[in-house]
């Protein structure tokens, strides 16, 4: 059966298909009128449009579905991912660059000479430890150190005149080549984590170095 309106009074009956490109007769105004073959097609058309609306809608929900599981996966593993850098950072106390600590200020902060010859236990400020230091200084010697915790070898470095300690820094396997490059007399930059401060006849301790000209 098909829900055919009257072109005159409105109401809605049902009517066979049989009737199709015939004249009917409404039951509500008794009026009669010619029922166009073409009312099938327009319902077939009819039905085709909205089958497709309800096929775009499906697709767009499954799409904008996959689009927001994209974002939020790749939202949680960006989150993951600087998590596990801030754990790293926090476990070397390793930054990507110096916090600018002035190696003057660094040694002024533990006393005269003096000082340091009397006190017998490394010592280094809650303020100090593990900072990451880019200081400059002639190397007066090189050489590799056994089960040493910091590293497997090391450079002894003096600072400009003035300064009342000098700096030992430890280098890694992996800074072995640029270790092996550096000879006594040379002028070096380098970088490395502070461990402890002057004490004794101990110089200034730094770990993880790494070689910068």
């Amino acid at each position: 059966m098909l829900a055919i309106k009257c072109p005159n009074c409105n109401k809605v009956v049902e009517i066979s298909p049989d009737f199709l490109g015939k004249q009917v007769g409404c039951v509500g105004c008794r009026r009669v009128y010619f029922l166009s073959e073409q009312y099938n097609d327009f319902r077939y058309k009819r039905l085709v449009i909205f089958n497709v609306a309800v096929f775009c809608l499906v697709f767009l929900g499954i799409l904008f579905k996959v689009e927001y599981d994209y974002r939020f996966v790749g939202r949680s593993a960006k989150a993951a991912n600087k998590a596990v850098g801030r754990k790293v950072d926090k476990l070397f106390g390793e930054k990507e660059s110096s916090d600018g600590l002035d190696f003057f200020d660094f040694d002024r902060a533990y006393g005269t000479v003096a000082d340091k010859l009397s006190r017998r236990q490394p010592v280094v400020l809650p303020a100090h430890k593990g900072r990451i230091v880019e200081w400059g200084g002639e190397v007066l010697e090189v050489y590799a150190v056994v089960d040493n915790p910091y590293g497997d070898y090391c450079i002894k470095f003096r600072q400009m005149q003035g300064a009342s300690s000098d700096v030992t820094v430890y280098f890694l396997d992996d800074q072995a080549e640029s270790v092996g490059d550096v000879e006594k007399g040379h002028y070096l930059k380098y970088r490395g984590i502070i461990v402890s401060a002057a004490y004794g006849n101990t110089d200034h301790i730094l770990k993880r170095g790494k070689i910068l000209n």
